[in-house]
């Protein structure tokens, strides 16, 4: 009897795979690999993702698949991948979050159109408890909802396009984001472009995500070329290329934006406030290297927002064609304020209507000249042609007053056209710095300041920077801690003296009515009082 048994556990055993290649018959065509399951157009995909095994493949034979409903990819280290064509469509009446969520650990999607049809869902969706996703060389369409929705942790998107995510509720444009968190923690999106989508090109939402990387991306926002979505041709839909949100009861979220290429944030079917880069509330941000072209506001700092303070770093950065090339709100003052920390350091602003605003921030009479608000520091930055700026008055002193501070104390320049023939390798302050006609000051040329520029009188291991030559003086002032001085000016050459007048000649009686003769350009006698 135990014999028996034993034959029967073998024999089924041995009928598993038999019986699982039934089940595959009309989804395995010609593959060896009993890991890998083909899918035809015609095949029912929703039974290969409950068929494939842990660490399976699913390949996706070139055509349109439409699978009936929502898939789940519920099996840790599956590969969805498709040949050259492959594509997934959505089905009008799609109600489900998203057309396909990740469930699971170390799964891999790659080489896949996923088209939504503007079905008010998500392409891909990934749950907070999985890890390790990666979502390469997809494109992403047409979706009444945001493309990407990642929630899990180690996500990474890498070289894909994710473009027209529209979505339109009685009238009015309704955020379609191209890529959103609410929950990540550690989201990477590289080598990608992402453009016309009626919110964000990608949102940190208010949730408690932590640790997203932008890197080398397109955003940008482009009229429509036809009519889609809701929306009519020309129209120009969207919000920022990045926002951010975050609870101040929660720790910072950190986000980094680097080697981006931003542009088209300039306007929408909507009145508002268009930004390719909308930092707000508590929320700590590195931009390095990025560009931002045509937009109404190039960045907007929101410097308190929600009961906390906004840190941004941002350096090595051109902002060209611009409405407000940089935008500073919420800022404000008093012993009991909340301070951000806001740094622009080794920027080149140019072709802007406004370089920079400070939003309901001017300095209260009485408390000496404009200073910039606090926590906020503007450092070797060139701005072309000269600085035009709004301090939330309309006087032209404090304006002048606002534009001289911040050349003398944050070492920035002006120039009437930039230098484009520096090498490729310089960060926009070294290209400054060498080219012609950096001016440090309204008065004067500056001079470079080094190792045997003036000593600051605040701090003797600070070296000063002569920014200009006048009266016998020259006035200094310390790049590092913005103290201003004068010295004198020893190599000015002695000022001329005036040679005593000599006594005029009498002049000689004329005939009447005859006027004396014309100087000739001598010193002319001094008048008598």
């Amino acid at each position: 009897m135990s014999a028996m048994l034993t034959g029967i556990r073998l024999s089924v055993h041995w009928l598993c795979p038999l019986i699982l290649g039934v089940l595959c018959c009309g989804l395995s065509r010609a593959s060896a690999d009993p890991q890998e399951i083909v899918v035809s157009p015609a095949d029912d995909l929703k039974a290969a993702f409950e068929m494939v095994p842990e660490g399976g493949r699913i390949v996706l034979k070139s055509g349109i698949h439409r699978p009936p409903g929502a898939l789940r990819l519920e099996r840790a280290g599956v590969t969805l991948t498709g040949e050259p064509g492959a594509e997934l469509h959505a089905t009008e009446n799609l109600t489900a979050a998203a057309m396909l969520t990740v469930c699971a650990d170390g799964v891999r999607i790659n080489g896949l159109v996923f088209d939504g049809g503007f079905v008010p869902s998500r392409a891909i969706r990934s749950e907070q408890t999985t890890r390790n996703l990666r979502i390469e060389d997809c494109e992403v369409r047409y979706w009444g909802k945001h493309g990407i929705d990642l929630d899990g942790a180690e996500q990474l998107v890498l070289n894909c396009h994710i473009h027209h995510c529209l979505s339109k509720a009685e009238g009015i444009r309704t955020d379609a984001h191209g890529v959103v968190t609410l929950h990540a923690n550690g989201l990477r999106i590289e080598r990608c472009r992402i453009n016309n989508c009626s919110g964000d090109s990608v949102q940190a939402d208010r949730g408690s995500w932590q640790n997203v990387e932008i890197v080398d991306c397109d955003m940008s926002l482009e009229p429509l070329a036809k009519s889609m979505g809701g929306f009519a041709e020309g129209d120009l839909v969207g919000e920022n290329a990045f926002d951010s949100k975050r609870e101040s009861n929660l720790p910072r979220g950190k986000v980094l934006i680097e080697k981006c290429r931003m542009w088209g944030f300039d306007g929408s079917t909507q009145q508002g406030n268009w930004a390719a880069l909308n930092l707000k509330e508590n929320v700590e941000v590195t931009v390095q290297g990025c560009t931002v072209e045509r937009s109404q506001i190039g960045t907007r700092f929101a410097a308190v927002r929600r009961g906390s303070p906004l840190i941004v770093h941002m350096e090595d950065c051109d902002f060209s064609k611009c409405g407000v090339a940089l935008r500073f709100e919420d800022l404000r003052e008093g012993p009991d304020a909340l301070i951000p920390e806001l740094s622009v350091d080794d920027c080149r602003i140019r072709d802007c209507k406004l370089h920079l605003m400070f939003l309901g921030y001017r300095r209260g009479s009485g408390q000496g000249p404009w200073q910039p608000p606090n926590g906020v520091f503007i450092r070797n930055c060139v701005f072309a042609p000269r600085i035009r700026l709004a301090v939330g008055t309309g006087d032209p002193k404090v304006v002048k007053e606002a534009t001289r501070q911040l050349v003398m104390l944050g070492n920035n320049q002006e120039q009437d056209v930039l230098d484009h023939g520096a090498g490729a390798g310089d960060s926009p302050s070294q290209a400054a710095r060498g080219s012609k006609g950096v001016t440090g000051g309204r008065g004067g040329k500056a001079e470079a300041s080094n190792e045997s520029g003036p000593v600051c009188p605040n701090d003797e291991s600070h070296r000063g920077k002569i920014y200009r030559r006048a009266g016998g003086k020259l006035h200094c002032r310390c790049p590092a801690c913005g103290a201003l001085w004068t010295l004198p000016d020893n190599t000015a050459k002695p000022a001329p003296t005036t040679p005593e007048p000599k006594p005029a000649p009498a002049a000689e009686k004329g005939a009447p009515g005859t006027k004396p003769a014309a100087n000739s350009g001598k010193t002319p006698a001094s008048a008598s009082k």
